[in-house]
């Protein structure tokens, strides 16, 4: 009797022994749960790809890193939707699947800022499908760049934010080609433009002075001439026969005025001169195709221009003061930018129009 009442309170003792560290054991996993070094990450261990460097000074072979890599991500079951939502929500922050998807990718990013520091970029000259397939990689690791920036200002890392921001605007400026690529990187450029100006109130005093200077060093934008020229190159390399050779050889004049136009007309006087310009050469259909994709190319690069302005009043603004919006210079109109507050910042317009609506930047958060 003694020793079945012995092996049963062994038993209770052993269970409650038991229960005791299943519990304590249970506190230090959620506790775990709860842990991280980003804000949002999960506790599961996540091991950022590493990528070698290549021993290069063509910011283009780099880049191309950068695309193989986030290709990568796109072609992992998983990885790729964690990818497309969080690229979809253009703001609020980055949820725990996100950040783990920004901690295994990082290198994409530092690919894209080692690029941005270096002087030259030569992509070549790849077939057109090779071409749409790079431009496509472009705008992945500008998507990838973006998300880590977003990350940044959650993490309070105001110098990650401005370097990510900036390295997307040098990709999109070391990228020049056609129309086709200087559209995809006019859209990469005025997105970053806007997500620089929602927090320019947030970075230091410091961070703001050495903004114009940083601002200078960035690749130097392609020039309408520059764009035409390799619109007339590309034209070129399609002559497929003498007739078709003579068409386009006859274009020359044609490139040429108009990209000088696309460099100092505003829209719609550019569009009075393309078809102006196009009616001199009313027999070659080569013109009546080409036309009305250069026609249409004037706008969102007008919206960059003034994009470009505003931001450059922005800051000095928050480094100077009222006196920078009064010496501030519309592209597009007679005088300085309208100006007005916001509840956490404010917001400059342009005369210049898009559907209607003045172009806008807003600096601080809504």
């Amino acid at each position: 009797m003694g020793a079945r009442m012995a092996n049963a309170n062994r038993r209770v003792f052993l269970s409650v022994v038991f229960f005791v560290l299943l519990a304590l054991a249970g506190g230090w996993f959620f506790a775990q749960l709860g842990h991280s070094t980003s804000p949002g990450a999960s506790a599961l261990p996540i091991t950022p790809i590493t990528v070698a460097t290549l021993p290069s000074n063509n910011a283009a072979d780099v880049y191309r890193q950068a695309i193989d890599l986030i290709n990568q991500a796109v072609d992992t079951p998983g990885d790729a939707g964690v990818f497309d939502r969080m690229s979809e929500r253009a703001s609020g922050d980055i949820d725990p699947a996100g950040v783990d998807f920004i901690r295994k990718y990082a290198a994409v990013a530092e690919l894209n800022r080692k690029a941005s520091t270096m002087p030259s970029s030569d992509w070549g000259s790849p077939a057109m499908d090779a071409r749409l397939q790079e431009m496509n990689g472009i705008r992945r690791v500008f998507r990838f760049t973006q998300l880590d920036a977003r990350l940044a200002v959650q993490s309070n890392d105001l110098d990650r934010f401005v370097d990510d921001v900036l390295a997307d605007i040098a990709m999109a400026r070391h990228r020049k080609g056609m129309i086709t690529d200087r559209l995809v990187s006019t859209g990469i450029e005025v997105s970053e433009i806007s997500l620089l100006a929602v927090y320019l109130p947030k970075l230091t005093s410091q961070q703001l002075k050495s903004l114009p200077r940083r601002l200078d060093a960035l690749p130097a934008p392609q020039t309408g001439v520059e764009l035409l020229a390799a619109e007339y190159a590309f034209a070129k390399s399609q002559g497929s026969n003498i007739a078709m050779s003579v068409m386009i050889n006859s274009m020359e004049p044609f490139y040429k005025t108009v990209g000088v136009a696309l460099d100092t007309q505003p829209p719609d006087q550019f569009t009075k001169t393309v078809d102006a310009e196009a009616a001199k050469y009313s027999a070659n259909m080569l013109v009546k195709t080409a036309a009305p994709s250069i026609r249409r190319a004037r706008e969102p690069l007008a919206v960059l221009d003034a994009q470009r302005a505003m931001l450059r009043t922005a800051i000095e603004f928050l480094n100077s003061g009222d006196a920078a919006i009064a010496a501030s210079k519309d592209p597009f109109g007679t005088g300085p930018f309208s100006y007005a507050r916001t509840r956490n910042g404010f917001e400059l317009s342009s005369q210049l129009m898009q559907k209607d609506v003045p172009v806008t930047l807003v600096v601080g958060q809504k």
